[in-house]
């Protein structure tokens, strides 16, 4: 996520995009699973798991379907640089209102 942070939103979005994606990436993100895990070893159950996590611990369902954003923007990153086959996190929806996060 760094790499895609420093190299490809940092040159190709606005400032106010990047600071959109660095406070859930490194205050909800990193600390939860990612940091932990080479992007190429994370499996859709992880990213569900840390969703379900968030919404434990009271994000709304807004915070948790933007960390669903910005991970599905890094993950795509990741597949057009062959860092990654597919993007596992195109195999889960957003959301809605107070449900748990399940495949």
């Amino acid at each position: 996520m760094n790499h895609w942070l420093d190299f490809y939103v940092e040159n190709n979005k606005s400032v106010n995009t990047l600071k959109y994606y660095k406070y859930p990436i490194y205050n909800k993100i990193f600390p939860s699973f990612i940091s932990n895990i080479p992007i190429s070893k994370i499996t859709s159950m992880d990213i569900t798991t840390h969703l379900n996590d968030r919404i434990k611990i009271g994000d709304s369902v807004y915070i948790v379907n933007t960390q669903l954003k910005i991970m599905n923007n890094c993950l795509n990153y990741a597949v057009r640089h062959n860092l990654i086959k597919k993007n596992l996190q195109k195999m889960l929806k957003q959301l809605k209102k107070r449900e748990k996060y399940s495949l």
